[in-house]
């Protein structure tokens, strides 16, 4: 049996469990919760709890999965979750990761669109809150405000292609 641990990013029981009592377990995050369109994900969360879900004594962690229920809003943690398979400890700097995904998903690299996914990765697809903290974050002035700026820095960037 493998145990898939459905929402690790907001609710995760592998230290609860130890490790789900010794069963091999996948470390998965559930993107949208029932179809909700937001701008929203927890790559720092992912960024932390893959490694030490993969380090914990006795871990018995055999990848990382994620639940295909509304990925067309959440690309960076589509990715971010996809690549944290692969690597062997945590991204050093998620601003400089989301520079580098818009020149990977972009083709090229432009100023403009990396400071918008610098801003976006460690904003508002690193939330520290679980499903509630989308809808708190909603009536947060400076965080819209900080969103926004975003939005427009990625339309430029869509403009220079």
């Amino acid at each position: 049996m493998i145990v898939l641990d459905l929402a690790s990013n907001t609710n995760e029981q592998f230290t609860r469990t130890n490790s789900y009592f010794g069963q091999p377990f996948i470390y998965n995050t559930l993107f949208n919760f029932g179809g909700n369109f937001v701008l929203y994900d927890k790559v720092s969360t992912m960024n932390s709890k893959v490694f030490e879900a993969r380090s914990m004594t006795n871990s018995t962690m055999i990848g990382t999965g994620y639940t295909p229920e509304g990925l067309g809003n959440t690309y960076i943690g589509s990715e971010f979750l996809g690549e944290m398979s692969w690597r062997t400890e945590p991204v050093a700097s998620l601003a400089d990761w989301g520079e580098q995904y818009a020149a990977r998903r972009f083709g090229h690299s432009s100023k403009l669109g990396g400071m918008a996914y610098n801003k976006t990765t460690t904003t508002i697809f690193s939330s520290s809150g679980g499903f509630p903290g989308r809808v708190r974050k909603c009536f947060n002035l400076k965080f819209w405000a900080d969103v926004l700026l975003s939005m427009r820095l990625s339309l430029c960037l869509v403009c220079q292609l």
